[in-house]
């Protein structure tokens, strides 16, 4: 598997821990198309969009360190 797929894997499943809703799911709840999510998200859905992502980063940077 690419490393690209795996990071998007990872922050799609930190999503839908936050959020409930794959990433699919929730672009599909707030009826966007090719949209970009992020666009479309409040404030906090943003702060939590975001720490899921910082999430993720450091997941990435401690496998690599072992």
């Amino acid at each position: 598997m690419k490393k690209g797929q795996e990071y998007a894997i990872l922050t799609d499943e930190i999503t839908k821990v936050w959020s409930g809703y794959t990433t699919k799911q929730y672009k599909q709840l707030k009826d966007l198309k090719k949209e970009n999510l992020r666009d479309h998200m409040k404030n906090l859905e943003l702060v939590l969009n975001v720490l899921a992502e910082a999430t993720t980063t450091e997941f990435s940077k401690e496998k690599k360190e072992t």
